[in-house]
C-alpha cells in the first residue's frame, strides 16, 4: 500500500531505485508524505485540515512510546525508519511544513517554513540509507520548495517558492555526493532541473552522470 501511494511520482520512484540501501525506509518516509500532502489538496477549510495534521503529529510522536495502531503508514514506519535512529518526534517535524501551507495569509514566512518538510524528510531518508553528506537538509529544504512552487496555483507564489528554493539546491551541489547519498543528490538535481525546464535528455544524461560521479 505505501508504494502504491508514491506511484504517481516517477521521480521519486527513479530516486529510491538509486539507493544501495533502505528501499523499504524511503518508501515509507515518502508514503508519509504523500498521505499528509493529501490532506492538505484536499480540505477546503483550514482547522480541519489542521486538526487532521495534528492527529498525525501526534501519532508519529506516539511512535517513540507505544506500538502502532492498524495503519499502514506509520506500521511502515515503525518497521523500516525508526530502527535506523530517526525518533518519532523528530519526524513530526514533516507536519510543521505541511500546516504553513494553511496559514493566512500565506507569504514568503509559509513558504521557507515549508522547507522544514523536506529538510526533516531528507535526514530520516540519510539515516535509512546510511548517507553521511553534508547537504542534505538544503537538498531537503530546495527539493520541498521546489516541489511546492510546482504546485502553487498562483504564478507570483510559485516564483517566489522557486526563488526561494534556488540557494538551498545550489549548495547541494558545492559537494560530490557519496554513493549512498546519491539517492537524496538526485532528487535534489531532479528539483533543480524542474525549476530550468530542462530538456528531457538533458535531464537523462544529467542524472546518469550524478549516478556515476556524485556531481
Amino acid at each position: 500500500m505505501a508504494a502504491a501511494m508514491i506511484s504517481e511520482r516517477p521521480d521519486i520512484q527513479l530516486a529510491i531505485n538509486y539507493a544501495r540501501t533502505g528501499r523499504a525506509g524511503a518508501t515509507a518516509l515518502f508514503a508519509l508524505d504523500a498521505r499528509l500532502s493529501e490532506i492538505v489538496r484536499r480540505n477546503n477549510d483550514p482547522l480541519v485540515g489542521q486538526m487532521r495534521l495534528t492527529w498525525w503529529r501526534d501519532a508519529i510522536e506516539a511512535l517513540d512510546r507505544v506500538p502502532p495502531p492498524a495503519e499502514p503508514v506509520l506500521r511502515a514506519l515503525a518497521e523500516h525508519v525508526l530502527p535506523s535512529g530517526t525518533q518519532g518526534s523528530a519526524l513530526a517535524e514533516i507536519t510543521t511544513g505541511w500546516e504553513a501551507l494553511l496559514e493566512e495569509p500565506f507569504g514568503d514566512e509559509a513558504i521557507m517554513r515549508h522547507g522544514v518538510r523536506g529538510a526533516t524528510l531528507f535526514r530520516a531518508l540519510a539515516a535509512v540509507t546510511e548517507a553521511h553528506d553534508k547537504a542534505i537538509a538544503d537538498a531537503g529544504h530546495g527539493w520541498a520548495l521546489a516541489d511546492l512552487a510546482s504546485h502553487l496555483g498562483d504564478p507570483v507564489m510559485a516564483g517566489r517558492a522557486a526563488a526561494l528554493a534556488r540557494p538551498h539546491l545550489q549548495a547541494a551541489f558545492t559537494q560530490r555526493w557519496s554513493r549512498s547519498g546519491r539517492m537524496i543528490g538526485a532528487l535534489a538535481l531532479m528539483a533543480r532541473q524542474d525549476l530550468d525546464e530542462s530538456r528531457p535528455a538533458v535531464r537523462i544524461g544529467r542524472l546518469m552522470w550524478h549516478r556515476l560521479t556524485g556531481r
